[in-house]
């Protein structure tokens, strides 16, 4: 895409997916998005910027896909980075979950040993 030829709305999406991207770089590097959760929006991000300064690929990816309505394909591709991260925040919920009974269950162990040694004493 030639820069002479880029109309405000061109800008404004390149401008805004770089600031994405600046973001999820920034909340990493502060440590507030731990390294692995920012990958996944680090290359949507990555994706945006792509889409964003090459407009002519939604068109090229949609032929390859068979695609008649191209501008489908950008809600296809939302649909599935949310399905993914949905399906991985899913994960991490069980993970936590699990995590959590077992400690509630350790705690209750070592109370019930505190109390029974306290009665002793």
């Amino acid at each position: 895409m030639n820069p002479a030829s880029w109309k405000p709305i061109d800008i404004i999406a390149i401008a805004g997916s770089i600031a994405i991207f600046g973001m999820v770089a920034w909340l990493t590097s502060r440590g507030s998005l731990k390294p692995r959760y920012s990958l996944l929006w680090l290359a949507a991000a990555a994706a945006l910027v792509t889409v964003s300064v090459w407009r002519r690929g939604i068109d090229v990816l949609g032929d390859a896909a068979g695609i008649v309505y191209k501008p489908a394909l950008v809600f296809l591709g939302a649909c599935v980075f949310l399905m993914l991260i949905l399906l991985h925040m899913s994960v991490v919920v069980s993970r936590l979950t699990d995590r959590t009974r077992r400690l509630a269950q350790e705690l209750a162990l070592l109370r019930g040993e505190l109390e029974r040694r306290s009665d002793r004493g």
